[in-house]
């Protein structure tokens, strides 16, 4: 008879933040809580054991300093995770999620037809099939630059998968909701190349959606639906064909009005902006 020694599991202290709860067991949610675990995994296992995958993921913290998927986890350690950052600023520490991609294009599992159908109602590149496995899903989205939408968890913590969103309602209208929240801000920089995914000095999401520009708050100055903004969603899913994306001068422009303008004349909108905004006129073929 042999007797082997196995070593007691190691604990690390977790916290997930914001939305990032949703995917824990009520007891565990905006809490520290205790994970045990053995050997080494990484941190992306940790987490995804724990029932979060990985896209949902932006910043992990263990003990206090940024750390990225790969980092292996030792016992006694606290580990922070939050979820996409919306009001503060985290370009000096290790991002986790994938930059976005050029242009918005989704695939849809099978849970999600009606999802589908709204999508491309108003004007997004949609794909969805009853026969699409995971397997299929994750080739498309890979090959293709395409966003997942699936009400399975299991398929957005595949490794290979980039760019994907579980969605937290049963109810269509609902869900479409969820996806127009988690879409992106464009907007034109002095510099280039400032941060988020940029062509030269246009930018997506260098900055949170309601972040103010110029000193003061944002305000809706206004807003489109239906056909509207199905048609501003096809320019901006072709936003390296504005002309002056390599050129910005603050007066007479090109500048952050003139690609407002641009986005606008392209979709066939017509709506005047305010007298202050200067470069609104500026020639834009």
């Amino acid at each position: 008879m042999r007797l082997v020694d196995v070593a007691p599991p190691s604990v690390a202290q977790f916290r997930f933040y914001e939305e990032l709860n949703d995917f824990l067991a009520p007891a565990l949610r905006k809490c520290e809580f205790a994970y045990a675990f053995t050997g080494t995994p990484s941190v992306k296992d940790a987490i995804e054991a724990i029932g979060v995958p990985h896209t949902e993921v932006d910043l992990v913290l263990v003990d206090g300093e940024s750390v990225d998927f790969t980092k292996r986890l030792t016992g006694g350690k606290r580990v922070a995770v939050y979820p996409v950052f919306e009001r503060l600023d985290i370009t000096p520490v290790t991002r986790l999620r994938a930059r976005p991609l050029r242009r918005t294009r989704f695939v849809l599992d099978v849970h999600l037809g009606k999802l589908a159908r709204y999508l491309r109602l108003l004007g997004f590149d949609a794909l969805y099939r009853t026969d699409y496995d995971d397997a299929t899903i994750i080739r498309l989205s890979l090959d293709e630059q395409r966003i997942i939408l699936t009400r399975d968890r299991g398929v957005l913590k595949h490794t290979a998968v980039t760019h994907g969103y579980w969605v937290r309602s049963t109810v269509p209208r609902q869900q479409l909701g969820e996806v127009v929240r988690v879409s992106h801000r464009w907007e034109v920089w002095q510099t280039k190349n400032a941060g988020g995914w940029s062509i030269g000095h246009v930018h997506c999401d260098l900055q949170p959606p309601d972040a103010g520009v110029g000193g003061g708050p944002a305000r809706l100055g206004a807003e489109w639906t239906g056909a509207d903004a199905a048609a501003i969603s096809a320019v901006l899913q072709n936003v390296s064909d504005y002309p002056h994306r390599e050129r910005y001068l603050a007066w007479p422009g090109p500048n952050s009005n003139t690609f407002a303008s641009w986005v606008l004349r392209r979709a066939g909108i017509r709506h005047r902006l305010g007298w202050m905004a200067l470069g609104k006129r500026y020639p834009v073929a």
